[in-house]
């Protein structure tokens, strides 16, 4: 699976965990669940899991849908600039070293709809 659909998996994701988190700031007093259950109203519970594993060796303070959401977001933004940072070193190393300009067009794409979403959530730091 290549970077570019792992990250956007991972927003659908995200996006599938944002619906079923409330919408106000504070955070809800809601009972323990385990990211194998969180991730049972996933469209994609395996990636969901993969997404969420690091919590099982290190979990939060209190292990409820609102912090594996903010996990997600977190997890997610680390991939896309990964992402980005991989399209940038491959574009900056000029498209000589490229063996198709439709290879090198599809790289700059991806690097600008990569962009797109890491500037959807910057305040999730």
């Amino acid at each position: 699976m290549s970077l570019l659909t792992l990250s956007t998996l991972s927003l659908l994701i995200l996006l599938n965990l944002s619906l079923t988190l409330p919408s106000n700031a504070v955070k809800p007093t809601s009972p323990s669940v385990t990211p194998a259950a969180a991730c049972k109203s996933s469209i994609y519970p395996k990636l969901c899991r993969s997404i969420l594993s690091p919590i099982t060796k290190s979990p939060p303070s209190n292990n409820n849908p609102y912090e594996y959401g903010r996990f997600s977001v977190k997890q997610c933004l680390k991939q896309a600039r990964r992402t980005s940072d991989i399209l940038n070193k491959l574009l900056s190393k000029g498209r000589s070293t490229l063996r198709h300009v439709d290879a090198s067009g599809a790289l700059d794409d991806c690097r600008q709809l990569n962009a797109d979403d890491e500037r959807a959530g910057p305040d999730l730091k």
